[in-house]
């Protein structure tokens, strides 16, 4: 999916999204809807003028505009990125795939006239995009007889006074952040109402201007974690401000079309780089949003905390206007062959275009059975995949009118997951000759969607995830299973559920080892449907005891440790010690088993109020000990060489270490028998300034008559010393 962590890139009139997990894969979309076109070029539009009586006139219009319109990329700008690509982020194969879909629409913008009688009776034909490949939507758009006149002239000067709008969802992971939004939706809701007043439109640009406003006057609150870096305060801050931002686009407005072109590409040859906040990216396809109407019930104070990695859903709205329709290639736009006209037929035929609104076979859809009936007439019509659209005539009787009646039944394909057999439509009335049926108006579609985040593939080379699926009808349940490796770190599935149904779901995770055996089982589990993370059953974990050596209470008032791994400096782990709690255990998995570097930074905190931030340094072993002057913790090894105690006749050796720095105010002394030469003694003590390492130490020798032997101290900065003994 979509990695909302890192910036959207734009050339040759494409976006260009970055996969989270394939850093050769990218997604594109398009800045604009485009006309769909013929393999000759021409495009898929068609005007129909009828020459009727004035009773079927004000009934079926003047004519009849029908058009595609989908948002496909021809190869020669796929290719152009293609070669950006390699060149920018130095790439053998990118492999480019368009945006995942997982729901969406696509309006139809009609330039019309405010009167009485307009130029536009209605709009008809589906209101949703396929929903895979490249987002086709036919509309028919019925004009009254100044519609048709004003189309025709428009289509013979080489344009068309129309426009279209998308409406996309797309899946993205969203990266962590460490703060909380706090907001009055109601409040929120009712300045916009008051700014937008009239029917105005808010520019893609003022968005952003109207949130900081908000949050000025304290009705959206944003609190950033204050354990934060100060130099990453203001980009998790902004990051923040982002999602208050794409949740404003998301809940109240909707997109619009806007007058201004997308921005130019790069005229350096190589991508340039869009941003990876939502506001640009939202902004980047759709200029203008009008107001949605809301329930104040709906709006409610609202807080939220931004502090894990999620798949989120966005909205884009690519979309323009039609005011220049590409010639074929060798010549000019030929518009009479656009333009057909109907004559006045002596029968009162009825021809009704019935289609299938989505794609049956990608819905596991065997067929439909659409059932007409008009007066004594019954007729049945079969769509599948093979022939999704058919035409069906009659002949209109006075009596009747000119509505017919109808219903359909959605025939699932055997073996499928979910609802099988048939489900039936309500019935329904209609006087529209283009019929399109939707069979998800009759049930809702549940995605589950496995991805292996942290496994470490070469322990596990395979992991299977069991999926129990519960039957709401038959009241039993399917079992669905998903294996993912190296290869494969994403895979799922769809369930077909009765519209407003709950689907308890279970799951249970068997992880495979290099020999083929099931060594690790997480069992079964209940969980939501949507993303389900899988992590590794088994990750190195490394601890690290904090000790706090400070002055509480008069010089410090509190220490923050920041800790993170070599590896991924971007995880920053923070631990606070105070006077009452000074010590403190950090304790995180390694992705890889050898990667155990890790780096810490303190952070002083004085009872006056100042911060004193230290700088990042290495750390070393499973003990930190730390103060408002220690930069690190030297540990000093003593080896005993020569002869044994016995043989001197002593005792034991005792040995004295101190360690003194003033400036820093600094001390460390400590004292330690040894009775056994052969094992090596060890001392540990903190240094402030790592240009002033020297201490001392002394021996006193214990001998066996009870007499000591007081040697002179000696300095010394190595963290190895060897003493001979003789």
């Amino acid at each position: 999916m979509i990695d909302l962590g890192r910036g959207a890139l734009h050339a040759a009139g494409v976006t260009v999204f970055p996969d989270h997990a394939d850093p050769a894969r990218f997604h594109f979309l398009p800045d604009a809807p485009r006309l769909r076109t013929r393999p000759d070029g021409t495009p898929e539009l068609a005007l129909l003028k009828y020459q009727l009586d004035p009773a079927l006139s004000r009934a079926l219009g003047g004519g009849l505009l029908s058009l595609t319109v989908d948002l496909s990329v021809d190869d020669d700008a796929l290719a152009l990125v293609t070669r950006k690509l390699k060149q920018q982020f130095a790439i053998d194969k990118p492999m480019l795939s368009p945006v995942t879909v997982e729901d969406g629409s696509c309006d139809i913008v009609v330039i019309d006239r405010p009167s009485d009688a307009g130029l536009v009776a209605r709009v008809l034909g589906s209101g949703a995009p396929s929903l895979y490949g490249d987002e086709a939507c036919t509309f028919m758009v019925v004009l009254a007889p100044d519609g048709v006149g004003l189309v025709e002239g428009a289509l013979a000067a080489g344009g068309l006074p129309i426009g279209v709008v998308y409406r996309l969802g797309v899946l993205g992971l969203r990266p962590a952040l460490r703060a909380r939004i706090t907001a009055r939706w109601q409040d929120a809701y009712r300045y916009y109402e008051n700014r937008l007043h009239g029917g105005k439109l808010l520019l893609a640009v003022d968005i952003g201007t109207t949130v900081d406003e908000l949050v000025h006057a304290e009705v959206i609150k944003i609190e950033v974690d204050q354990l934060v870096p100060p130099d990453q305060q203001n980009p998790v801050y902004q990051g923040a401000l982002d999602r208050v931002q794409r949740y404003v686009i998301e809940q109240m407005f909707k997109p619009t079309l806007g007058q201004a072109p997308p921005p130019a590409d790069s005229s350096t040859g190589a991508l340039a780089t869009i941003g990876n906040a939502i506001k640009d990216i939202a902004g980047f396809f759709s200029l203008t949003y009008s107001l949605v109407d809301l329930h104040r019930d709906e709006l409610k104070t609202m807080s939220y905390d931004l502090s894990v990695a999620q798949a989120e859903k966005l909205t884009f709205a690519p979309q323009g206007t039609f005011s220049l329709l590409a010639a074929p290639a060798g010549g000019a736009l030929d518009a009479s062959k656009l333009v057909t006209t109907v004559p006045a037929a002596a029968s009162d035929q009825m021809d009704f275009d019935i289609a299938a609104a989505i794609d049956l076979a990608a819905e596991q859809i065997d067929h439909v059975e659409v059932m007409l009936s008009y007066g004594t007439r019954d007729v049945d019509v079969v769509l599948d995949a093979a022939a999704p659209r058919k035409t069906v005539s009659m002949f209109r009787e006075d009596a009747l009118g000119l509505a017919v009646a109808y219903h359909y039944e959605v025939h699932f394909q055997a073996g499928t997951i979910g609802i099988a057999g048939l489900l039936r439509s309500p019935d329904a009335r209609t006087e529209d000759r283009v019929i399109r049926i939707n069979p998800r108006e009759l049930y809702q579609r549940v995605a589950v969607t496995a991805l292996a985040q942290g496994v470490v593939f070469e322990r596990y080379p395979q992991v299977i995830v069991d999926v129990q699926v519960p039957d709401p009808a038959g009241g039993g349940a399917t079992e669905q299973t998903l294996t993912l490796d190296a290869a494969h770190p994403e895979a799922g599935f769809v369930v077909r559920a009765p519209l407003g149904a709950k689907l308890p779901l279970s799951r249970r995770v068997r992880y495979v080892d290099a020999r083929g055996v099931e060594a690790q089982i997480a069992d079964w589990d209940s969980f939501p449907a949507g993303i389900l993370v899988i992590p590794d059953p088994t990750p190195e974990i490394l601890d690290v005891q904090l000790l706090a050596s400070a002055r509480f209470g008069t010089a410090v008032s509190r220490l923050v440790v920041e800790l993170r791994l070599g590896s991924h400096p971007e995880q920053v782990t923070s631990k606070l010690l105070t006077r009452d709690q000074p010590s403190a255990t950090w304790s995180v998995a390694l992705p890889d088993r050898a990667a155990r570097a890790w780096q810490y930074r303190v952070t002083v905190q004085t009872p006056l109020g100042e911060v004193r931030q230290g700088q990042w340094l290495d750390g070393d072993g499973a003990r930190l000990i730390v103060g408002e002057g220690i930069a690190r913790l030297r540990q000093v090894t003593v080896m005993f060489v020569g002869r044994t105690l016995r043989q001197l006749d002593l005792l034991g050796i005792k040995v004295r270490f101190a360690y003194d720095d003033a400036n820093a105010e600094l001390h460390a002394e400590d004292e330690v028998m040894v009775t056994d030469t052969g094992k090596p003694l060890a001392w540990s003590y903190p240094i402030a300034d790592l240009g002033r390492p020297a201490y001392s130490y002394q021996l006193t020798l214990v001998h066996s008559d009870g007499r000591s032997e007081v040697r002179d101290p000696v300095t010394a900065s190595d963290l190895l010393l060897i003493v001979p003994l003789g």
